[in-house]
């Protein structure tokens, strides 16, 4: 832990799906991940889950999860593009 915050995966894994699976579906993947584990899955650090996760430390980086997905993803379609 550094801070209160456990460190885990999860941020490798949130850009590998923004690279594998483009933009939309790279955020929307972390969208569904992120209502999986604020419903009460315990996929979050820890096993932990619910809507108390949200008054947590470590709530900003689940949602920011989203925008770095769609991030990769767009960086990805950028570079794959053909140069004209």
């Amino acid at each position: 832990q550094i801070g209160g915050i456990p460190l885990t995966m999860q941020p490798f894994f949130c850009l590998l799906a923004g690279l594998l699976l483009g933009r939309k579906l790279g955020a929307l993947s972390m969208i569904v991940y992120a209502l999986v584990g604020f419903v009460g899955a315990p996929v979050f650090a820890s096993f932990s889950g619910g809507i108390s996760v949200l008054f947590k430390g470590s709530a900003g980086f689940i949602l920011s999860y989203i925008p770095a997905a769609y991030a990769a993803g767009w960086i990805t379609d950028k570079v794959s593009e053909p140069r004209t």
